[in-house]
């Protein structure tokens, strides 16, 4: 009886022991594949509910697209990347690199659209996601040492391609100096509605491009070199 007691309290701290072990288990260290996610829907998601998002997000490799805020190159060659396209949120996504992996930031700038993986840690006490191990992409990495014209970058395409699918343009292309111009109908009405709507298919693809320029369609403006396309509506530039 004795031998089958101390049998049972064996197997009772192995099962507590290997229950621990699992609950320790680094997340990111497991086989679940990277979750794929925007700058701006990771930040969203951890400022509407923290613990629900560090439950989805915490410890796991995470595939992050976003634009870049600032970019700081620290002495020892490692660099902090804090990225976010929402204005209306205060905070950023924090990215950290080696110095080994942030070589590959030489040609990345402020406001440069780049894809990130890297190990989420979960948010700070200054309303930052903090992203861990990171590093950027070889697609991104090629669209961030793009030396094209605007209308070739890969994602201007992109971006381009799904506003010629709204029934409302009538045309539309990048200039050389990087404007979008889109032709509509003189009658066409909500221009600025419009103007934001295309804004965001933009920054749904990472564009380049930072100034929209509606335009009457058909319709010429040689005397103003600044938009010798088309009669000028409605614009925004940020």
């Amino acid at each position: 009886m004795k031998y089958l007691f101390f049998l049972a309290l064996i197997i009772t701290a192995s099962s507590i022991t290997a229950c621990n072990n699992a609950a320790e288990a680094d997340p990111a260290e497991t086989n679940l594949p990277p979750l794929e996610v925007t700058a701006v829907k990771l930040l969203a998601d951890y400022e509407a509910d923290e613990n629900a998002a560090g439950n989805l997000y915490g410890g796991r490799n995470l595939v992050i697209t976003g634009a870049v805020m600032s970019i700081d190159k620290k002495p020892d060659g490692s660099a902090i990347i804090l990225l976010n396209s929402d204005q209306s949120s205060i905070g950023s996504v924090r990215c950290h690199f080696s110095a080994e992996k942030a070589a590959a930031l030489a040609a990345v700038e402020r406001k440069d659209s780049i894809i990130v993986k890297g190990v989420c840690s979960n948010m700070d006490s200054h309303v930052q996601v903090v992203v861990t191990d990171c590093s950027i992409t070889s697609a991104a990495q090629e669209v961030a040492n793009f030396s094209g014209k605007p209308k070739d970058h890969p994602n201007n395409q992109k971006a381009t391609e799904e506003i010629r699918s709204d029934l409302f343009i009538l045309d539309n292309f990048i200039s050389d100096s990087g404007i979008l111009y889109v032709s509509v109908s003189k009658d066409t009405e909500n221009l600025n509605t419009k103007i934001k709507e295309i804004r965001k298919i933009l920054e749904k693809h990472q564009s380049t491009i930072r100034w929209i320029k509606m335009i009457e369609f058909g319709t010429a403006n040689p005397s103003n070199p600044d938009n010798a396309f088309g009669v000028l509506l409605a614009e925004e530039r940020w």
